[in-house]
């Protein structure tokens, strides 16, 4: 990597555990006062090949603050590569987790609950494999750190809740099988689209009822016809997938759509969550208003309106 554009930066996840392999991100994370500053080096890092996670010193402290466990994993798993002045060093030297996270592992529901109803394309079934996987991971971290188990890879997550019997027996197979189709959704790469949907109906089996769909819930609208905000309570991060899987729907019906200023405008979104999370989360029901918009005409969706 050429000279560092910004005051501090860390390899994070595989990158830094040194289990990387071909389905794994190269996360790094830089962290600035200036935003402008981070738009650059995240710009100049992606065309490397890493998947970049830029935070304003303000934004990390502002995490760290609220217990975020994204700040536990740095501060157990990160690898400094430069630190002006030491300030990555000191939040996470000072970070402690929060006593319990049940407050986010119920939230969490709500993504989980997203795969309900999906495009019943091959893009569609292996975001809904991705937004599995997340939701997973964060239910497995989440509730192991509530009972003082601190892990972060993924493998180790799903060990951790077999051990701790938040899976039924068995399941760990079905629920590592996941990855792989995230990592093909992200790339892009359409293949075995059967073995994705078996995979998620298959992990469901073995998860808590409570906080995933049973898998007789999943596909049974045979893709979904739905379009809609999701109600108070949901995180932004969740929102944004929303937001996602409004449109894959409409590009499902109007695959032109890829091409206007709107789009690109969502997919800068989608491709940035921890950017715009929070920025598409205000702006969900707008987002959803066009899409509804560009659709209004087909009879082959039945559009809720929010309540």
């Amino acid at each position: 990597m050429s000279c560092p554009l910004v005051t501090s930066e860390a390899l994070f996840g595989s990158s830094a555990r040194g289990d990387y392999d071909s389905l794994s991100d190269r996360d790094i994370l830089i962290v600035d006062d200036s935003t402008s500053a981070l738009k650059t080096r995240k710009t100049e890092l992606t065309s490397l090949g890493f998947s970049v996670a830029p935070y304003t010193f303000a934004k990390l402290q502002f995490l760290a603050l609220h217990g975020a466990l994204f700040v536990q994993h740095l501060k157990l798993e990160s690898r400094i590569i430069h630190d002006g002045e030491n300030r990555l060093s000191q939040i996470l030297a000072e970070f402690r987790p929060t006593d319990s996270y049940a407050a986010e592992i119920t939230s969490n529901r709500s993504l989980s609950f997203l795969i309900e109803d999906c495009p019943n394309t091959p893009l569609g079934i292996l975001w809904a494999a991705d937004v599995l996987y997340v939701s997973v991971r964060n239910f497995g971290i989440m509730s192991l750190a509530d009972k003082g188990f601190h892990v972060f890879s993924y493998e180790k997550v799903v060990d951790g809740m077999e051990h701790y019997n938040l899976i039924e027996n068995g399941g760990k197979i079905s629920l590592l099988a996941l990855r792989k189709y995230k990592s093909n959704y992200r790339k892009r790469e359409l293949t075995d689209i059967v073995g994705a949907r078996d995979a998620i109906t298959s992990a469901l089996e073995f998860l808590p009822p409570f906080h995933f769909p049973r898998k007789n819930n999943v596909f049974h609208l045979r893709g979904g016809k739905y379009i809609k905000p999701l109600a108070a309570g949901a995180n932004a991060y969740c929102r944004l997938r929303n937001i996602e899987k409004s449109l894959l729907f409409a590009l499902e019906k109007q695959p032109e759509m890829e091409q206007s200023d709107f789009v690109s405008q969502l997919m800068d979104w989608i491709k940035n969550p921890r950017q715009y999370a929070f920025i598409a989360s205000r702006k969900e029901n707008e987002a959803i208003a066009i899409i509804e918009e560009r659709l209004r005409h087909s009879k082959h969706y039945l559009i809720k309106k929010n309540a």
